[in-house]
């Protein structure tokens, strides 16, 4: 089974470290907030849709909108997404299995910023691991996005995660 059949893709370099390092130094600590389960702070922009708690701004942040346009112009989305969710991952800290709600959309992109992390995707009784390289884009789309469970392992070092949506 080849989940990269069925609409998983990863387009590594998707910024470079200098777009990084400009991205990261915008998300500012003071601003960050904890989920109530203890996993990872998260911060959300744009659309209220799908997941309305931990709402920064109705406004998708200027900062993002080189990559948000990069997605159009490269085909990869067909439309600018409404939503982003900025997740930081802590030295240790995973994500729990789960499929991302309907209402997030037909794709799903991740862009994962300053260390990898290895994503598991099941489908009893499949299951297929990946590592998301840091500065690469993951696209979900189809059978990947609608079917498979997937989580993040316990995170070697510092990560972010952008994930952009269209809900």
């Amino acid at each position: 089974m080849n989940l990269f059949d069925k609409g998983l893709s990863i387009i590594t370099d998707f910024i470079t470290e200098e777009e990084q390092t400009f991205i990261v130094s915008n998300i500012t600590p003071s601003s960050k907030k904890k989920n109530t389960k203890g996993r990872n702070s998260i911060l959300r922009y744009g659309s209220s849709k799908p997941y309305p708690s931990n709402m920064e701004s109705v406004k998708m942040p200027e900062f993002l909108d080189f990559v948000v346009d990069r997605l159009v112009d490269k085909n990869i989305l067909k439309i600018k997404p409404n939503h982003v969710t900025v997740n930081e991952y802590l030295t240790g800290q995973g994500l729990s299995p789960h499929i991302d709600s309907e209402a997030s959309g037909e794709i799903i992109t991740i862009l994962s910023l300053l260390s990898p992390a290895v994503m598991v995707f099941k489908l009893k009784p499949l299951e297929f691991s990946i590592t998301v390289p840091e500065r690469s884009l993951l696209k979900m789309e189809g059978e990947a996005r609608y079917k498979w469970q997937h989580k993040i392992l316990p995170v070697k070092d510092l990560r972010y995660s952008l994930v952009f949506r269209q809900g």
